[in-house]
């Protein structure tokens, strides 16, 4: 199928030439960081004859790396009507939504099954570990999947009897209690056998000429090499002393993706025996996997009669490696990666490196010339990713000796997030306590992440030999050393200075601590383990449907959505899926300004290209306002902003001549605005006709009369949206051109009008499709040369997504609050800036529904809120999920909490005290009509709020924190025009139905809860569907088949189409300033309490404990709707604990982490309120909206964090300049990262 294979990916099969043109496998990330194309290759290992099953991330895997090998992808294991048992579990349990990460996370679970045919759950929830979800919350997946462990899977359940898995007196499981815990049944799905998996092919088992041949494959630009022995490896090295090793590609990959690198020689050299051998004694070949690397540790450190060492302290370097090798990456990375690869790299954050040095590692380096050996220190790490090595040399193996008695080793790793990232800081610390024991005879102290080399701290190891260990002098003597030896300048790379300082210190506490616990002196037991992290425990409640509802009647039910079965099996269809026409092109875009495009257009291939004077009409567009340029025509507004769009017969030629397009730059007319202070600073806004501002009552008079009032200041950060399906428009024209049709990706139908219209120059009822309303003008991109050229299409990378689409809004806010002596809110004063980017784009709109938000669940007798956007040079950051109520709950929940601490009342009792009653009304004109968010918290919640002081009061290093907060989303827009749907059936002959709606189906279930509906209506199987058209028949039997009353009103004229509107709008728009009149259709109620506790010396946190109760009136499907709730809170959680978008000029998917596996509540139990009915006349079945609100649940858990800190802050007596104890005053910024974390919780090992 390839006759000149290229060196780079395999990860989109979807373009090879046909006959091959599978679209499971999808591309996300692009960096080998989200798992969404995982792949399993699978290979016939000769040492052990027998198969080996490995996941692998096909974005990375270059294609010339698989000859040889099987490779299998999501359509090889099952297809729609033939499901296998992996895909039957994820879409019976509900575990997809958007679909697109579905494919990768099946991969990986289906290449663990080949492995290990019945995983535990550990094993299960590890394989994981390089999969991210942006939908689902993970629990489906999980609860899906663990049906194949050993034993199902362990604990779904916290035991409480909600779970409805308690003991046999449960009420959960009586007849007529009205509720249901079960959203799908096991005991339905088929069993696993492994015995009916395809066999492995025996045209590679009975052969090795794959893989013990020398092969050598040549493109344009590349030539691969993979020797099959190290003399020939050598050789090649001494030919082309330039070449890169290539094992796992991790590094290599995404320089080319990324940074447009090209090594005219790679040479790979995984078939190389030499370098794949490993022994007992601890010697590793360069080439050897981490995977391979973590087996051998993981026997070592086994029982000797297991083939384990026998002495116990000789496996002390083999457990410090195997913790630094289960933090690595995923396993698709650690299953192609080598050791080699990373010593070589010479990164100053590996993972490894550190360790290496500690242990006093020695590397075998290889030549023509012969062999020497190095020491793995700073004798060998030179510089920047740069090594000591002779450029005709290779590593030929890494020989690590293993501790004697007196000699202990531990090793630890600090990242953002737990799994599948990279270090802020890592350490090893080595030390040998002498013959007697008791007193330091040498040491090493090494630390990635503090300098440009992996850092050996020799001053602080010099410091602390001779000293006595018991009594804590050689930890004193070598913290004193780190101060000025780790410390990170100001200003240096990665930032976070004194957290990286810090950990440094906290890291030999920590050390110090496990030594001590070892040889049986006094230790800190709270300071000695990291945070662990237990196995997901989780329970789902909702009401049941009535005993005499048909079977058939579906509302209500937890039915699987409607997509499920084609995501499982990679038979959903996006829009880069679709097969490449014949002579399409491929548009490629330009950021930053550009001045020519000589060296572009003189590449093969390269067709020409598109700017702004190719655009007719007007060249600016947006949603609410036109004042963003599609293509920049003179100043550049933000960085990444497009220039121009390059056209070329394929992707890769597209891409490779945008980067040829030479850049220039004229003199910048000031200093360039990015944050928030920048913009006050220089008094860049945006005029005050878009402000908001709303004033009820005398604040002034409150406050001077208010018994309590405090006054601070919080920053919230913006969010990356990281959809995974990255945009995608592919534009094909009709009719000469005269019509355009349009595939593009989500969200929004309407917003294609001015992109298909006015963009390409023709009226807008010529053109069809939809269009993402974020980013319009990529559609108009393609539009214009697919008039002229043909079929045209744009996808872009995730590095270039991230770079334009913009975010979350960060806000800067101030505020003061005010209560009486029983804790009545009588007064609030809020002045919040927002960061809106360079055009206005939804950010009015924001501004307008943050405002709301601020107001909607607690009752305050006066208030003056004024809400300012800031004009900056970043790109316009837009609307995205629950618009801008998380940054105001975090707002308000904080000033809560604040005032709560101050007044030394519980969280729960203020916030009960002050939530809105039935028959009030909130100060911008909405009647609250419900007093369901006032009588959720179950005593048991409640209880454990009071009894918050004692979590929190054991002294130690770790410290825990818990938090109620309630939520009340007003449901519907300030503007009547925004509050219109439709929906259009028609009915075939053959009674089939096709339904046509406003709303597009992203996963969260329109389409599934539209059928239910159907079905409903007509009484009808949900397979065949019709709106009442029926009526118009007088004849109708019951006996009748439904073909046969469909051809009956065909041959009566009876009208086999029907269309359905909607409006029901306010009485009046609300008012542009204030709000005032912006009145809710109806309230969305929750409740979240969450538990969490933080390490107070790295700053890490853990979610232990989630309860949530969600008011959504009569649920229409409870599978979707608390996979929604699921998914919206732990997108949530990413805001308040978890992500940190950076700022331009980083825009890459490995610098910005979304919630994994692991960063989900241990303990995680939904609730949906029974009997709830939704007041407003036109809801369908009484039923709630459920895709925004949960997510602002999430301020529960920065506000439980921020009750641990304050506990952390008593311990260590942190003062203010004033003298008095200052712990109920500090300042926890959103998101509260780890460093954030850590910083507050002060101590004497903080850096200054």
């Amino acid at each position: 199928l390839y006759t000149h294979p290229s060196p780079y990916t395999i990860s989109r099969p979807a373009h090879a030439p046909p006959p091959v043109h599978l679209t499971g496998t999808k591309l996300a990330c692009g960096e080998g960081g989200c798992g969404a194309c995982t792949v399993m290759i699978s290979r016939w290992d000769r040492r052990a004859d027998s198969p080996l099953h490995l996941a692998v991330n096909a974005c990375l895997a270059p294609l010339c790396s698989v000859h040889g090998t099987s490779v299998t992808t999501i359509e090889g294991i099952g297809r729609s009507g033939a499901l296998h048992a992996v895909q039957e579990r994820l879409a019976r349990a509900h575990g997809s939504q958007c679909g697109f990460c579905t494919p990768g996370v099946l991969m990986s679970a289906y290449s663990l099954l080949r492995e290990r045919p019945h995983p535990t759950d550990a094993e299960l929830t590890a394989s994981l570990q390089g999969n991210l979800c942006r939908c689902t919350g993970y629990r489906p997946i999980l609860d899906g999947l663990r049906s194949l462990c050993c034993g199902g899977g362990g604990d779904s359940s916290s035991g409480c009897c909600g779970g409805g898995r308690g003991s046999s007196g449960c009420c959960m499981d009586a007849k007529g209690s009205g509720v249901a815990t079960e959203l799908f049944d096991t005991a339905d799905l088929l069993p696993y056998d492994p015995s009916q998996e395809p066999l492995f092919p025996s045209e590679l088992q009975l052969t090795d000429r794959y893989d013990a041949s020398e092969l050598r494959f040549t493109s344009d630009r590349v030539t691969w090499h993979r020797p099959v022995s190290l003399e020939r490896l050598l050789q090649l090295k001494s030919e082309h002393p330039e070449a890169k090793l290539v094992v796992g590609n991790s590094e290599i990959g995404i320089e080319a993706k990324q940074k447009g690198a090209i090594y005219p020689h790679l040479i790979c050299t995984s078939g190389v025996p030499e370098l794949t051998r490993h022994s007992l004694v601890f010697v590793i070949g360069a080439s050897v996997s981490l995977t391979r690397l973590a087996q051998l540790c993981r026997r070592l450190c086994s029982d000797a009669k297991a083939g384990g060492l026998s002495l116990e302290h000789q496996k002390r370097g083999c457990r410090a490696l195997l913790d630094m090798l289960d933090q690595f990456a995923g396993p698709q990375i650690r299953n192609v990666a080598a050791i080699g690869g990373n010593v070589m790299t010479a990164s100053p954050i590996s993972d490894l490196i550190p360790l290496l040095g500690a242990l006093g590692a020695t590397l075998t380096l290889a030549s023509l010339r012969g062999e020497r050996n190095v020491a793995a220190d700073q004798s060998f790490f030179v510089g920047y990713r740069r090594t000591a090595a002779r450029p005709d040399e290779v590593l030929r193996s890494v020989s690590i000796p293993f501790c004697s008695e007196r000699q202990h080793c531990y090793a630890v790793k600090q990242a953002r997030r737990k799994e599948d990232d990279i270090a802020i800081v890592n350490a090893a610390i080595w030390v040998d306590l002498g013959p007697g024991g008791d007193q330091v005879a040498a040491a090493r102290l090494c630390f990635g992440g503090l300098a440009p080399t992996v850092l050996s701290a020799g001053q602080a190891a010099a410091a602390m030999v001779g000293r006595r260990w018991e009594d804590g002098d050689a930890l004193e003597a070598g913290l004193r050393q780190l101060k000025t030896e780790a410390a990170v300048a100001w200003g240096a790379p990665g930032g976070q200075a004194a957290y990286r300082s810090t950990l440094a210190a906290s890291m030999l506490f920590r050390f110090y601590q496990r030594v001590c616990r070892d040889v049986g002196l006094p230790f800190d037991e709270s300071a000695v383990d990291e945070l662990d992290r237990r196995p997901l425990s989780a329970t789902q409640v909702f009401e049941s449907v009535p005993a005499d509802q048909p079977i058939e009647d579906l509302v209500g039910r937890p039915v699987s959505h409607a997509s499920a079965i084609a995501q499982v099996t990679g038979e959903a269809m996006y829009t880069d899926d679709a097969q490449a026409a014949a002579g399409e092109l491929f548009l490629a875009p330009r950021r930053w300004s550009a001045s020519t495009f000589t060296d572009a257009l003189a590449m093969d291939g390269v067709a020409g290209f598109v700017d702004s004077r190719d655009v007719p009409g007007s060249n600016l567009y947006g949603y609410a306002f036109d004042d963003e340029p599609v293509f920049a025509s003179s100043d550049v507004m933000f960085t990444g902003q497009f220039l121009a769009g390059v056209l070329a017969a394929d992707r890769d030629t597209a891409r490779r001549a945008a980067r040829l397009v030479r850049v220039q730059y004229g003199p910048a007319a000031g200093s360039p605005v990015v944050t928030i202070s920048d913009a006050a600073a220089s008094d860049s806004f945006f005029p005050e006709e878009h402000w908001k501002q709303l004033t009820v009552g005398d604040v002034d008079e409150a406050f001077a009369t208010a018994e309590h009032c405090v006054e601070g200041e919080m920053n919230v950060g913006g969010q990356e949206h990281f959809y995974f399906e990255p945009f995608s428009v592919l534009v094909e024209p009709k009719d000469g051109g005269s019509e355009l049709l349009v595939y593009a990706t989500k969200p929004e139908r309407h917003a294609e009008r001015p992109v298909q219209g006015d963009g390409a120059g023709q009226e807008s009822h010529r053109g069809e499709g939809q269009a993402d309303r974020r980013r319009l003008r990529r559609q108009r991109d393609a539009a214009e040369p697919a008039r002229h050229s043909g079929c045209v299409r744009a996808v872009l990378d995730r590095w270039d997504d991230m770079a334009v689409s913009g975010g979350r809004h960060p806000v800067k806010a101030r505020y003061k609050l005010a209560a009486d002596r029983d804790g009545r809110l009588i007064g609030l004063r809020l002045l919040i800036l927002l960061n809106a980017g360079c055009t206005l784009d939804m950010s009015e709109n924001v501004a307008g529904r943050m405002l709301r938000a601020c107001m909607e669940t607690y009752r305050l007798a006066s208030l003056s809120i004024e809400i300012r956007l800031c004009r900056t040079n970043l790109a316009s950051n837009t609307a995205f999920r629950a618009f801008g109520t998380p940054q105001a709950c975090a707002i308000m929940e904080t000033a809560v909490s604040h005032l709560a601490e101050s007044m030394g009342l519980s969280q729960c009792q203020i916030r009960e005290l002050n939530l809105f009653r039935s028959g009030e009304i909130t100060p911008n004109g909405a009647p609250v009509k419900s007093d369901n968010l006032s009588a959720w918290p179950p005593p048991t919640i409640m209880a454990a709020c009071e009894s918050l002081r004692s979590l929190t009061a054991p002294a130690g290093t770790k410290k825990r924190g818990l938090s109620l907060c309630p939520i009340a989303y007003g449901i519907g827009m300030g503007k009547k025009f925004l509050l219109q749907s439709g929906a259009t059936v028609n009915i075939y002959l053959d009674g089939s139905v096709l339904i046509c709606h406003g709303g597009v189906e992203m996963g969260q279930g329109v389409h599934t809860k539209l059928l239910q509906v159907a079905a409903r209506a007509l009484q009808l199987p949900i397979g065949r569907l019709c709106a009442d058209a029926w009526r118009h028949s007088s004849r109708r039997t019951p006996t009748a088949a439904w073909e046969d009353w469909v051809g009956a009103a065909y041959l009566a004229g009876v009208s086999l189409s029907a269309c359905g509107f909607c409006f029901n709008p306010p009485k009046e728009d609300a008012d542009r300033r204030s709000g005032r009149g912006d009145s809710a259709l109806y309230f969305t109620y929750g409740a979240a309490c969450s538990e969490v506790e933080i390490d107070a010396l790295t700053g890490d946190h853990v979610i232990r404990r989630c309860d949530i109760v969600m008011d959504l009136g009569a649920s229409l499907n409870p599978a979707v709707d608390i996979g929604q709730v699921e998914g919206a809170f732990t997108q949530g959680c990413g805001l308040p604990s978890l992500l940190a978008r950076w700022p331009p000029p980083d825009p890459r998917p490995g610098a910005y982490k979304i919630p994994g596996f692991s960063d989900i509540p241990e303990k995680l139990n939904i609730r949906l309120l029974r009997g709830s009915r939704c007041e407003h006349p036109k809801a369908v079945h009484s039923s709630k909206a459920v895709g925004e609100p949960p997510l602002n649940l999430a301020a529960s858990v920065l506000t439980a964090i921020r009750q641990a800190v304050l506990a952390a802050r008593l311990d260590s007596q942190v003062e203010l300049p004033n003298g008095h104890q200052g712990q109920l005053s500090f300042q926890l910024d959103s998101p509260a990262t780890s460093e954030r974390i850590r910083l507050a919780c002060g101590g004497g090992l903080v850096a200054e």
